[in-house]
Parts: structure tokens; C-alpha cells; sequence
């Protein structure tokens, strides 16, 4: 057990994946991460992720597939949960995004 501490005003802001992020904790190996992600219009497509993850709304307001969400707003998805399409439909979102391991993001084309 340890205890990583950290202010976000002290970690810089990175490019990742269609957007910019603020790693606060990365485990060393495999386990939870902890990053504010900021989405902007780009639209993530339907996807989902071998391992747990749970979405804050900081700032902004996201929209997962047809619901919006806004500030204070929490989500929870489930390891292997098709969620999204995902972006912020009216500037920029800050959310504070924790996911308890790694793995590479599946995509999820809905059957026709």
C-alpha cells in the first residue's frame, strides 16, 4: 500500500489520443491510473476497455451516445461496457477519469 500525492497545477498537460492530458498517477505495474483528460469536439468512437473506469465531470459538459453530461456529473463504466460515441459537444470538458489497470482500447461497431 502507498500514498502518491500530487498537485494538478504541478503536472504538465500532454497530447494523448485525440485530446490533452494531465497523468496524476500511473501505476508502475498495470494497475489503476489516475489523469484529467480534456475532451474537446473531436468525437471518440464507440469502444471499450478490459478494466473498469469511472468518469468526473470537472468543467464543460460531455456527451456519451445521446446523454450530456455536466459538471458534478459521475459515470461509471463497467470492464468490456460498449460506451460512446464520446466528445464535448460544446467546447472543451475537464474530467477527471480513473481506470484501474491498462489495456488496449477495443472498438464496438453496434450490429446493423
Amino acid at each position: 500500500m502507498s500514498v502518491h500525492i500530487v498537485n494538478e497545477d504541478n503536472v504538465p498537460i500532454e497530447t494523448f489520443g485525440p485530446g490533452r492530458t494531465k497523468f496524476l498517477y500511473q501505476s508502475a505495474d498495470g494497475g489503476p491510473d489516475i489523469m484529467i483528460r480534456y475532451f474537446g469536439p473531436t468525437v471518440l468512437d464507440a469502444h471499450a476497455h478490459p478494466f473498469n473506469e469511472m468518469f468526473y465531470i470537472l468543467e464543460g459538459e460531455l456527451q456519451i451516445a445521446d446523454t450530456i453530461y455536466g459538471p458534478g456529473s459521475c459515470i461509471f463504466v463497467s470492464k468490456d461496457t460498449p460506451y460512446g460515441p464520446v466528445h464535448a459537444p460544446r467546447g472543451e470538458a475537464k474530467v477527471l477519469r480513473y481506470a484501474d489497470g491498462r489495456g488496449e482500447k477495443r472498438s464496438f461497431k453496434p450490429e446493423q
